[in-house]
C-alpha cells in the first residue's frame, strides 16, 4: 500500500485575496492522489446541493474540481457534506 497525498480543496479560498486566493484550476492534479472538496449540502429531503451557489455554480468551482479527473485519472476524488445550522 503505497503512501497517499490527499488534497483538501477547500471551496471558500475564491473569496480570500491576494496570493492566498485559488480556485480547482490552480491545483496541480498530479501531486495527488486523493482530493477533497468541501462543501456540499444537504437539503431537509436529503437531496444534495451545493452550499455557496455563486462559487460552487457561478464561478464553475465543481465542474473545475471535476476536471481535475482529466489530468490524474488513477486519483479519488470526493466531497465533504456540511451544512451550516
Amino acid at each position: 500500500m503505497g503512501k497517499k497525498n490527499m488534497i483538501y480543496v477547500a471551496s471558500w479560498a475564491v473569496y480570500r485575496n491576494g496570493s492566498a486566493k485559488f480556485s480547482p484550476e490552480d491545483i496541480e492534479a498530479t501531486y495527488g492522489t486523493h482530493f477533497i472538496y468541501s462543501f456540499l449540502g444537504a437539503d431537509s429531503s436529503g437531496n444534495v446541493i451545493h452550499s455557496d451557489k455563486w462559487g460552487d455554480i457561478d464561478q464553475g468551482n465543481i465542474s473545475k474540481f471535476i476536471a481535475l479527473k482529466s489530468h490524474n485519472p488513477s486519483a479519488k476524488f470526493m466531497f465533504s457534506m456540511g451544512n451550516s445550522i
